[in-house]
Parts: structure tokens; sequence; C-alpha cells
């Protein structure tokens, strides 16, 4: 197996986990090993069940330095199938899931590496999000008063209307007779 070695959004499923815990701090991180099977390339997944595995192993700190529960980290992996919520069930094989991961470049101490940034379910869709009507209604009722007034303070000045020049005064000269 080769490590990763782009930046980029993969399909990947864990084949190997573990538990780590810093000796200098609280944190515990859930340690899994990812092998890529496809990569976002423009508008579409290109599989890469068919070339040489290449792997990436992330460190998924679910528990911070003060030894608080990182609940955004956990709840992404739990979201994603990649964590049942129990250190114990990481002493048997990780779970048999397929997820998204994004991966980026990364400095730490003056040195540059991969690191998975992310993880998501394998369906995941990236690209704005919106509340349902029913919660923007209440918002507009909120705050909507606020932002018109803001949007009337702000608008562009409008442009004068263009000015119509008057045609000039006939004289007797103009006359056809």
């Amino acid at each position: 197996m080769a490590r990763l070695s782009q930046q980029g959004r993969f399909k990947a499923q864990p084949i190997m986990w573990g538990v780590s815990r810093r000796d200098d701090s609280k944190s515990v991180a859930l340690v899994v090993e990812y092998k890529v099977i496809a990569a976002w390339s423009d508008e579409e997944w290109v599989d890469w069940t068919s070339y040489e595995d290449q792997t990436i192993t992330a460190y998924h700190y679910i528990v911070k330095k003060d030894g608080g529960i990182n609940k955004i980290q956990a709840k992404q992996l739990m979201q994603a199938g990649v964590f049942p919520g129990s250190f114990a069930l990481t002493e048997g094989p990780p779970p048999n899931v397929v997820v998204q991961i994004v991966v980026a470049e990364e400095e730490y101490n003056g040195k540059t590496s991969l690191k998975v940034q992310w993880v998501n379910p394998e369906d995941y869709a990236p690209g704005p999000k919106t509340l349902p009507a029913g919660d923007l209604e209440i918002m507009d009722s909120q705050y909507g008063s606020q932002f018109r007034a803001m949007a009337a303070q702000n608008a562009p000045a409008k442009a004068a209307p263009p000015k119509t020049e008057e045609p000039p005064a006939r004289t007797d000269e103009d006359l056809p007779f």
C-alpha cells in the first residue's frame, strides 16, 4: 500500500483503527487508517479500486487537551458511521462503511503534510444549506424590518431621469411657404 500523496475529496473505507492518548495532555484521538476507493474530479467520482491501494492515517481528536469532549469531531465521525460512541468497540475491526474525506496540506512545526480535515457520510453533497421555509419566516419576523431598513439606507442612488432637450423655437424661416 502506498501513502496518499495528493489533496482532494475522496471516498474511503476505514481499514484499521485504534485509540491514542497524548502523554502531555488529556487529549485522546481515534486513529483511523483509510483506504481511498474513489476521488472527486471536477463533477464526478473516479474509481480508484483498480489502482494500487492509497491510504492515509487520520488522528481524530475526540477528547480535547483539557479533557473535554470535542463535540464537533465526535459528531462528524458518528454521523459518518466511523465512531460508534464507545472506545471498547475499537478493539474489533473498524466499521464496514464508506465515507468521504477531505484531505488538505497542513503545516506543523515547519513541516507540511497531508491531513484528513473532515469526514462525511458517503452520500454527502457539499454546498450551501438553507433552513426550512417555516424557520425562514420566523427569522424574517425577527430581523426582517432591520434588514429592510439597512437595505434602504445602502441602496444605490437612483439615476436621474435623462434630460430631454426642448425643440428649438420655430421662426418664419422654418415655414415651407
